[in-house]
């Protein structure tokens, strides 16, 4: 960050993750926490306003990688690596503050995870 604020401009994305919008059950309750801490992060930079930086977040739903490769159980709404990678970048490269990626379906499923109550969005994962 340090250089973005020497040279007074510039664009830090900081990836995220679905899962850090509310607290996720088992193995997934360390991974949505450090993905939360990521962008709690990132907000605390973007409240900074230092002028001619910005600040985004990506919050990718569930794209195929080497990571996930292993697992054998379809995933519902998982996208190939080519359509994940090209909803990342067009989310990039509009420099909004956070952006859910592949817009569909996550925009609203990222809504419903925001309002619902713990007990459904338990159910989701």
């Amino acid at each position: 960050m340090w250089v973005l604020r020497a040279q007074k401009r510039g664009h830090l994305v900081v990836v995220s993750s679905m899962s850090a919008l509310r607290g996720m059950r088992k193995s997934m309750t360390t991974y949505a926490a450090t993905k939360a801490g990521v962008a709690a992060l990132a907000e605390g930079l973007r409240s900074e306003r230092i002028p001619g930086v910005d600040v985004s977040v990506v919050y990718p739903g569930y794209i195929r990688s080497e990571m996930n490769a292993h697992v054998q159980q379809r995933t519902r709404f998982m996208v190939d690596t080519e359509t994940g990678v090209r909803a990342m970048v067009a989310a990039i490269e509009k420099r909004r503050a956070r952006a859910y990626v592949p817009a569909w379906p996550w925009v609203p499923i990222g809504v419903a995870m925001r309002v619902l109550p713990l007990s459904v969005v338990r159910r989701l994962a």
